[in-house]
């Protein structure tokens, strides 16, 4: 049995990971608490801006960082398995019949990002040619402040994972003003992905044999109590 104590650090993505110290911290935060607490490590989830997650765990302060694409820290020591499966989709307000259908139809259109995330080879570099077009948001809810910005109209889509986007909206009540203007063929595996400084490999390799044990049952609990 070990004595350390494990230290995951998030964004707030919910129902990937939530925020931190709720009733609903996510349930890849939940797996992550199940396995590592019936190993005997003590376990600690909190929320930082994703670039400073990123940064921070990579210097080795924290041991982990959750709901991480293998692009966004290939350096770091991710586990055989993912929890989860993101797809990114466009959103736009209620009215708009703007629609996406690959990167010529983002033409003249201001779009909402996270400032850290990854959005996929193609899209990446599309927003970093036409950076005047593009806004950037961080901070440990930024997704809220983006679907805040879109509907006060400060520019005219964001992109995010649908499971996210659709447990946002519903918990910031504004299911309906807010839709879905189409889905992108970018999706990804999410991790946890541990520190190459702080990584002790028994964590890494604990995870990967006993995260397949929870998951099932993790999963369909928090998917009913995040989309009802």
């Amino acid at each position: 049995m070990y004595a350390d104590e494990i230290i995951i650090v998030a964004d707030e993505w919910p129902p990937y990971c939530g925020k931190a110290g709720s009733t609903y911290p996510g349930y890849g935060v939940e797996i992550a608490k199940q396995v590592f607490e019936a190993a005997g490590h003590k376990f600690k989830y909190l929320n930082i801006p994703w670039t400073r997650a990123i940064k921070e765990t990579r210097a080795g302060k924290y041991n982990a960082i959750i709901g991480a694409y293998k692009e966004e820290a290939p350096d770091f020591v991710f586990p055989e398995e993912e929890f989860g499966v993101s797809r990114y989709a466009f959103y736009s307000k209620r009215g708009s019949l703007w629609t996406y259908s690959g990167i010529e139809s983002l033409q003249s259109k201001k779009i909402g990002l996270i400032k850290g995330y990854s959005y996929g080879q193609e899209l990446n570099a599309y927003f970093e040619k036409n950076a005047q077009r593009v806004q950037y948001v961080s901070g440990d809810d930024p997704l809220s402040m983006n679907i805040r910005k879109l509907l006060a109209g400060r520019f005219d889509t964001l992109i995010a994972g649908e499971n996210v986007m659709t447990y946002k909206i519903k918990e910031m009540g504004v299911v309906g003003e807010v839709i879905n203007s189409g889905v992108t063929d970018i999706s990804a595996n999410l991790y946890i992905a541990f520190s190459p400084i702080n990584k002790k490999s028994d964590m890494v390799e604990h995870l990967s044999r006993e995260k397949p044990i929870h998951t099932q049952k993790t999963w369909a609990n928090n998917f009913h109590r995040a989309f009802g």
